[in-house]
């Protein structure tokens, strides 16, 4: 019960910040720099940050455990289903927002080069098991976009429609010499940031670094 509380917390948690970045894009406000300025407070805040979706064996998959055991007691975890709800839509609605950025700039979606940053489900690991990345790539490329990813931790992805293979990156760069290697991607997608990628300690995430991992601190190791 003491993991199903903590996997559940932050569930909770994150599904909280996410629907908070969905109403701040919809108010025109910085969910980061709101978060951060509620960070400041030196006592009953704790910050969780926004991202693409949930990943990973534990925060997608325990909570569930836990519902389905209630349900069987005629009770239902309320909270659970909603943030359930709300992490799930994360990977469309992060779509919808390259769709839009896309827009503005003119273009569609369909024929764009389109680069991943980081396919893992958090930084710093070569585990990709749930990765909100995995249904992201799968909707841009069924909206006909030319995908590509980066991540010095998996080299190879597999996808639903076959392998990606990954990209290198130099200088913001994706560079030739390999299967799917794109050069100037017309649009650039941060779904999980690793230390190696630039990634320091000590600073909160900019507006225009995009998500930072599943709903956690950019600055926890």
């Amino acid at each position: 019960m003491v993991k199903l509380l903590e996997n559940t917390f932050r569930a909770v948690n994150i599904g909280l910040v996410n629907e908070l970045a969905i109403i701040c894009n919809k108010l025109g406000l910085s969910v980061w720099e709101v978060v951060a300025a509620a960070s400041t407070k030196p006592f009953g805040f704790m910050p969780f940050w926004p991202g693409p979706g949930l990943g990973g064996h534990c925060i997608p998959v325990d909570p569930h455990y836990l519902s389905w055991k209630l349900k069987s007691l005629d009770y239902h975890a309320r909270f659970i289903g909603l943030a359930d709800a709300v992490n799930g839509a994360m990977p469309e609605y992060t779509v919808e927002l390259v769709a839009e950025a896309l827009n503005h700039e003119k273009k569609a979606v369909n024929g764009s080069k389109i680069l991943v940053l980081g396919v893992a489900y958090k930084k710093n690991i070569y585990d990709c098991r749930e990765s909100p990345a995995m249904d992201m790539v799968k909707e841009l490329r069924d909206l006909g976009a030319e995908v590509a990813y980066h991540d010095p931790y998996i080299p190879t992805l597999r996808a639903r429609r076959g392998e990606v293979e990954g990209v290198a990156v130099h200088g913001g760069r994706a560079q030739e010499g390999g299967l799917r290697r794109h050069r100037d991607p017309s649009q650039g997608l941060r779904s999980e940031a690793h230390r190696r990628n630039g990634e320091g300690r000590g600073r909160h995430p900019q507006p225009d670094q995009g998500p930072h991992g599943p709903g956690e601190d950019p600055n926890r190791p």
